[in-house]
């Protein structure tokens, strides 16, 4: 019921997530209460290549439909780290690659009636290859087939707050909303999608280290650029429609010592042909509007509702952030003694549909070791415009 993992042979392993696999269990207005579970057979080739196969099922109870997914994956030149994927499904998922943790959503819809997630119909399948083609440079193909269907509300079921009404599976997202001025109406409609994806990664004189015949990337002194290329097709019966997205990123992480930490980011990009780009497409900003979270985003806007900032022309967005064990409240002697560290943080966004937005934070991490809690204000422009806390758990 909890799970198991056997070792077949020398180099045959087989793991299953159990008949209750928590991980797995959900619930959203879309799909109702979702449970399932997965396996993972793993195959040793050679001294340091692998064989992978993960399928995985669950049932959408309210929505009466099976859900399934299955990926598998061959390191088949560990020296370079090549690789080749598939991956195959149908499920139900985010308009947004950030989109919303399943945790937090379940709890936010059965015991405070306001369902954060929202979802469209896929069937997909995916294949793509991943190879170091020297040093520090690394190049990435794929290429994805999807039939994107809407979806509806299927359940009014919650533990409290009954008589509220929920809201409609539809973003909050001024395209898909529409009315808004500067925004063309982009509703969620059925489509087939068929894209090919391209990605250069590059880390200057990157360090690295070799172990049991496989190469394993190490720091370097450079930052890490990133170019992609993405070429897409969208049509309710056939592929004449097509747009391009180029983005470019720029990262960076340095430590100081063993607590200090300083990281920055910024990207940018832009659409060609923008009139063929559905929501799905489109650039959505990571925003999270839960007080109560449960990964560490790095690149996240906490103030701003999910799915409520995207673009389907230009954008650009910058993270900074300094993480030190003593600036401010680690100096008074109660919390001096304790092993929280504090942040600090600004992350600004454009589009030219939006204008210009910026978030800055402060924040104590390490908060009882699993926990951080901060305070955060956002400006559009260099007008205030609002300011929240939130807490954020790394149980995920």
């Amino acid at each position: 019921a909890g799970g198991k993992s056997w070792q077949l042979s020398k180099n045959t392993f087989l793991g299953f997530d159990g008949l209750a696999d928590l991980k797995s269990f959900s619930f959203n207005t879309v799909d109702g209460f979702v449970a399932g579970t997965g396996m993972n057979l793993s195959v040793k080739s050679g001294k340091a290549g692998r064989f992978t196969l993960a399928p995985s099922i669950s049932y959408a109870f309210s929505r009466e439909r099976l859900m399934w997914n299955i990926t598998a994956n061959m390191l088949y030149d560990p020296m370079h780290a090549g690789n080749i994927f598939i991956r195959a499904g149908s499920q139900s998922d985010e308009f947004s690659a950030s989109g919303v943790n399943r945790l937090v959503n379940t709890v936010s819809s059965l015991f405070f009636r306001e369902n954060i997630m929202r979802l469209y119909g896929s069937r997909y399948i995916i294949a793509g290859h991943r190879s170091d083609i020297a040093n520090g440079l690394t190049l990435s193909l794929s290429g994805m087939y999807e039939k994107r269907d809407t979806l509806s509300n299927n359940t009014s079921f919650s533990f409290f707050r009954k008589e509220r009404p929920w809201s409609p599976n539809i973003p909050d997202n001024p395209y898909a909303t529409g009315g808004t001025e500067g925004y063309d109406y982009e509703p969620p409609v059925s489509h087939e999608h068929l894209s090919l994806t391209s990605s250069l990664t590059w880390t200057p004189r990157q360090r690295y280290r070799i172990a049991n015949g496989a190469k394993i990337p190490a720091d370097s002194d450079y930052p890490t650029f990133t170019l992609s290329w993405k070429h897409g097709y969208n049509h309710n019966s056939d592929f004449s429609g097509s747009y391009d997205l180029v983005s470019g990123e720029v990262s960076r992480t340095d430590r100081f010592g063993a607590l200090n930490e300083f990281r920055w980011r910024i990207r940018a990009g832009g659409f060609v042909n923008s009139e063929n780009v559905r929501l799905q497409d489109m650039y959505f900003f990571n925003t999270q509007t839960s007080p109560v979270l449960l990964n560490n985003y790095e690149d996240a806007f906490y103030l701003k509702p999910c799915y409520s900032v995207s673009t389907r022309k230009a954008f650009a967005e910058g993270h900074v952030s300094y993480t030190t064990p003593t600036l401010l409240l680690k100096r008074l002697p109660v919390l001096s003694r304790t092993l929280m560290r504090e942040n600090i943080s600004l992350s600004a966004l454009w589009t030219p549909e939006s204008g210009y937005y910026c978030e800055t934070g402060y924040s104590l991490s390490e908060v009882f070791l699993v926990g951080t809690v901060g305070v955060y204000a956002g400006f559009t422009g260099t007008s205030f415009e609002s300011a929240g806390i939130r807490v954020i758990l790394r149980i995920d």
